[in-house]
């Protein structure tokens, strides 16, 4: 029994040596990659303690006028994925990065992260599948395939991917002041309808106002709203001047102006006294 409880703790042992020994090789290793393809575009590959990223970019001379690189980068402890939008130049040429950014998001849908590292370990088994040399033509075109013993193995500009939490504390930051700005302009939006509303009372108001005003004066000149001849006196300024109502102002111009016989306002003729604020005329354009 005991010889068979120690071929038993052996047999243990062993396998969890070729688990151990399966999950070391499958383990992938901190290395960059850099692809030039056919269109222009060049993609960077990195993955380092737990960081996969890849970036992809194109030049100001590729359908940009400042050149667009987009980056994106998960982390194995977060599981999230983050997705970086910039405006500018990201390459060798450069110690630091000319980068803006533009638009970013934090994913945790799992279909979405999986897809992502799905395809970022197939085409890295493909370079990985290649001879011992620096670089390699093949699907990925022209691959150059260099192991990092530390960050400090990469080029300045591209440090900054594979610290995962600074970037994703400014993917936090940049949405927190795109939902200022929205809310901005909303408010800024409201603003404007309100004062534009407010100007149209007011002049609607203001109308109203002048034309009260208009008839109280014509009142208390006892002369008939809306004209300029009918009444006590006439107040046009010269004799095309009418009021709005035309036909009757227009009689009441022939009234003043050439009607012979008329009774003015509380003044008696021809045995009748007019009460009216209007003069009585007896002229063609009179109805009696």
């Amino acid at each position: 029994m005991e010889v068979t409880l120690r071929s038993n703790i052996l047999l243990s042992w062993l396998v969890l040596l070729q688990l151990l020994g399966s999950l070391a090789s499958a383990r992938m290793p901190n290395f960059i990659a850099q692809d030039d393809l056919n269109d222009g575009q060049h993609e960077i590959r990195i993955h380092y303690n737990g960081i996969t990223a890849r970036q992809s970019s194109v030049g100001p001379d590729q359908d940009s006028v400042s050149g667009l690189v987009l980056r994106e980068i998960h982390h194995e402890r977060h599981h999230r994925l983050l997705t970086m939008v910039y405006v500018g130049q990201s390459s060798s040429q450069q110690e630091e990065e000319g980068l803006s950014l533009r638009d970013c998001k934090i994913t945790e849908d799992m279909q979405e992260v999986n897809e992502f590292l799905d395809t970022f370990e197939t085409d890295v088994d493909m370079a990985m599948d290649t001879p011992t040399s620096d670089s390699w033509s093949g699907p990925l075109h022209n691959v150059t395939f260099v192991h990092l013993a530390s960050d400090a193995q990469l080029p300045k500009y591209l440090r900054s991917i594979v610290h995962f939490r600074s970037l994703r504390a400014e993917c936090k930051s940049h949405l927190r002041a795109a939902r200022r700005a929205v809310k901005a302009k909303r408010r800024a939006d409201h603003h404007h309808q309100q004062q534009h509303q407010q100007q149209q009372q007011q002049q609607l108001e203001q109308h109203t106002d002048d034309t009260h005003s208009r008839s109280k004066r014509s009142l208390l000149s006892l002369r008939m709203p809306f004209t300029k001849w009918c009444g006590a006196h006439y107040d046009a300024q010269t004799y095309g001047d009418l009021g709005g109502l035309v036909r009757l102002d227009h009689c009441c111009r022939q009234h003043d102006l050439h009607c012979p016989f008329y009774i003015p306002f509380m003044e008696e003729k021809y045995g009748l006294r007019n009460y009216h604020i209007s003069t009585i005329n007896h002229c063609g354009c009179d109805q009696r």
